[in-house]
Parts: structure tokens; C-alpha cells; sequence
């Protein structure tokens, strides 16, 4: 089994296109969080970012329910659509941050 390094504020720098260090550091755990349970990020992140985060995210196993990236999206649209409408499989997913680390409200 393939043992991940254990996330660190230090592994990330500041950016202007994806946020300060805090919130990269914030949002690396959400995603980690959300893979452990087998969620696909499928929205921007919400939050002020020092007390709470939050993220629509959707079953790995489900379609996006946005505009298909290509032909193997768009059929695994199409086998989930009810009447010719695509179904929706995002979940809201929301997070307290405490000392820089998220915990489930």
C-alpha cells in the first residue's frame, strides 16, 4: 500500500490564483477529506476561510451534472437521466476550521 505524506502548512506558498497559504492548506484537507469518503470536488470552495469552508461535491461513481467534457462524460449522463433531464448527484459538504485544521459541524 502506497503510504501519502501527511499534509503541512509549510507544503504550500502563497498565490494570488489559488489563495493564500492558509487557504491552499484548507482546501488540500477538504480534498483529502472528501476522497477518504469517495466525493469528487464539483464546485468552487465557500467560506471565509477561517471559520468554516464549504463544497459541493459529488459520488466518484456519478456523472457531473454540468456541462459534459466529452463523449464518455456525456453518455454517463445520459444513463443517469430521468425523462431526458440530467440528474444532480452533488452533496453540500461543510467544514468549522479550528487552528487551521477542518473538523465536520
Amino acid at each position: 500500500m502506497e503510504k501519502t505524506k501527511k499534509l503541512q502548512l509549510e507544503d504550500f506558498t502563497e498565490n494570488g490564483f489559488y489563495g493564500t497559504q492558509e487557504q491552499q492548506y484548507l482546501k488540500a484537507q477538504v480534498r483529502e477529506e472528501l476522497k477518504e469518503q469517495g466525493f469528487i470536488i464539483n464546485s468552487s470552495f465557500e467560506g471565509d476561510f477561517k471559520t468554516w469552508i464549504g463544497v459541493y461535491a459529488r459520488p466518484k461513481d456519478k456523472p457531473t451534472y454540468l456541462d459534459p467534457q466529452n463523449d464518455k462524460e456525456a453518455e454517463e449522463q445520459e444513463q443517469y437521466s430521468i425523462n431526458g433531464f440530467k440528474q444532480d448527484f452533488s452533496e453540500w459538504f461543510e467544514w468549522e476550521i479550528k487552528n487551521l485544521k477542518i473538523k465536520e459541524m
